[in-house]
């Protein structure tokens, strides 16, 4: 595509991927993983750190997980010992707890009027409660980092 009907089109795209990024009530996959991005490199082999016990490539709580539910991998009861880590560890359910999380405490933290991505990296990382303040730094440029990416990873892939 070239001259002005192409430019149109990319245009376009691009807003119609800021409004599907930005404007958004539930976590996308664009958004769940510049977060796993953020807090791991997406690893799920991410260790267990901390007094908190944050596991998995979102470093989820056992807090957290309980505040979304208790979501289980393989139908493990919620109540098994090993059924939080089991969970956090994997990807697809950590994803899980996250949008499960998500959907309980969404709001417009930085009071912009809609909620989106940066939002929910920030109730994720500070709580629903915290979720005003800044991240820290090297959690925001990997994030920052990986939104920037994804728009340009979508305009290759969707304009010629």
């Amino acid at each position: 595509m070239t001259g002005i009907n192409g430019k149109i089109i990319t245009i376009m795209l691009l807003i119609e991927l800021f409004v599907a990024i930005s404007s958004q009530d539930t976590i996308t996959s664009y958004c769940s993983n510049c977060i796993c991005m953020a807090l791991s490199g997406c690893s799920a082999s991410s260790k267990c750190t901390g007094t908190a016990d944050a596991c998995g490539p979102y470093h989820i709580t056992k807090a957290y997980w309980t505040d979304a539910g208790k979501p289980t991998l393989n139908n493990q009861s919620p109540n098994e010992k090993t059924a939080f880590y089991n969970c956090v560890k994997d990807l697809g359910c950590a994803t899980l707890t996250l949008d499960r999380y998500m959907q309980n405490f969404v709001k417009d933290c930085n009071n912009d009027s809609k909620i989106d991505c940066d939002d929910f990296i920030s109730i994720h990382v500070n709580g629903p409660f915290g979720c005003n303040k800044q991240l820290p730094s090297g959690v925001e440029e990997i994030y920052e980092d990986c939104k920037n990416k994804t728009v340009l990873d979508y305009k290759r892939k969707n304009v010629h």
